[in-house]
Protein backbone atom coordinates (compact mmCIF):
# COMPACT_ATOMS: atom_id res chain seq x y z
CA UNK A 1 0.00 0.00 0.00
CA UNK A 2 1.52 3.22 -0.69
CA UNK A 3 2.60 5.64 1.90
CA UNK A 4 1.25 9.34 1.84
CA UNK A 5 2.19 12.02 4.48
CA UNK A 6 0.28 14.83 4.64
CA UNK A 7 0.14 17.59 7.20
CA UNK A 8 -2.99 18.08 8.59
CA UNK A 9 -4.95 20.63 11.63
CA UNK A 10 -4.50 20.00 15.32
CA UNK A 11 -8.24 19.58 15.19
CA UNK A 12 -8.22 16.42 13.01
CA UNK A 13 -5.57 14.80 14.30
CA UNK A 14 -7.45 15.58 18.29
CA UNK A 15 -10.47 13.52 16.28
CA UNK A 16 -8.28 11.28 15.13
CA UNK A 17 -6.71 9.83 18.28
CA UNK A 18 -10.09 10.23 19.86
CA UNK A 19 -11.52 7.68 17.30
CA UNK A 20 -8.53 5.30 17.90
CA UNK A 21 -8.29 5.63 21.57
CA UNK A 22 -12.28 5.03 21.84
CA UNK A 23 -11.51 1.45 20.18
CA UNK A 24 -13.21 2.55 16.92
CA UNK A 25 -10.21 2.16 15.00
CA UNK A 26 -6.85 0.40 15.44
CA UNK A 27 -4.61 3.32 13.84
CA UNK A 28 -5.37 6.38 11.62
CA UNK A 29 -4.80 4.68 8.40
CA UNK A 30 -8.24 2.95 9.10
CA UNK A 31 -9.53 6.63 10.26
CA UNK A 32 -8.46 8.02 7.22
CA UNK A 33 -10.00 5.16 5.33
CA UNK A 34 -13.28 5.20 6.55
CA UNK A 35 -13.73 9.18 6.63
CA UNK A 36 -12.61 9.34 2.84
CA UNK A 37 -15.21 6.00 2.26
CA UNK A 38 -17.66 8.46 3.92
CA UNK A 39 -16.62 11.48 1.80
CA UNK A 40 -16.82 9.04 -1.39
CA UNK A 41 -20.66 7.93 -0.51
CA UNK A 42 -21.92 11.52 -0.14
CA UNK A 43 -20.75 12.72 -3.20
CA UNK A 44 -22.17 9.42 -4.77
CA UNK A 45 -25.41 10.69 -2.69
CA UNK A 46 -25.18 14.55 -3.74
CA UNK A 47 -24.90 13.18 -7.83
CA UNK A 48 -28.27 10.98 -7.41
CA UNK A 49 -30.09 13.77 -5.53
CA UNK A 50 -29.11 16.23 -8.25
CA UNK A 51 -29.86 13.57 -11.30
CA UNK A 52 -33.32 13.00 -9.33
CA UNK A 53 -34.23 16.55 -9.38
CA UNK A 54 -32.81 17.57 -13.43
CA UNK A 55 -35.29 14.57 -13.74
CA UNK A 56 -38.05 15.87 -11.64
CA UNK A 57 -37.56 19.26 -13.43
CA UNK A 58 -37.60 18.05 -16.87
CA UNK A 59 -41.02 15.94 -16.03
CA UNK A 60 -42.31 19.45 -14.74
CA UNK A 61 -41.23 20.82 -17.70
CA UNK A 62 -42.46 18.04 -20.26
CA UNK A 63 -45.99 17.72 -17.90
CA UNK A 64 -49.41 18.77 -19.84
CA UNK A 65 -50.12 20.82 -17.25
CA UNK A 66 -47.10 23.19 -17.81
CA UNK A 67 -47.83 26.05 -19.51
CA UNK A 68 -44.99 27.88 -21.28
CA UNK A 69 -41.76 28.21 -19.52
CA UNK A 70 -42.32 28.24 -15.93
CA UNK A 71 -39.14 30.02 -15.19
CA UNK A 72 -39.68 32.80 -17.54
CA UNK A 73 -42.96 33.17 -15.88
CA UNK A 74 -41.16 33.28 -12.22
CA UNK A 75 -38.53 35.82 -13.61
CA UNK A 76 -41.16 38.33 -14.56
CA UNK A 77 -43.15 38.17 -11.90
CA UNK A 78 -40.02 39.04 -9.80
CA UNK A 79 -39.36 41.68 -12.18
CA UNK A 80 -36.31 40.01 -14.05
CA UNK A 81 -35.31 40.35 -17.05
CA UNK A 82 -35.48 37.05 -19.77
CA UNK A 83 -32.72 34.60 -19.71
CA UNK A 84 -30.63 34.74 -22.74
CA UNK A 85 -31.60 31.47 -25.22
CA UNK A 86 -28.81 29.04 -24.71
CA UNK A 87 -27.15 28.53 -28.31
Amino acid sequence: MPLLTTEISQESTDIIEQQISSGSYKDSAEVVESALQLLKREDEDVAWKEWELSRAIQEGIDSPDAEGNIFDQIRAELGLPPRAARA
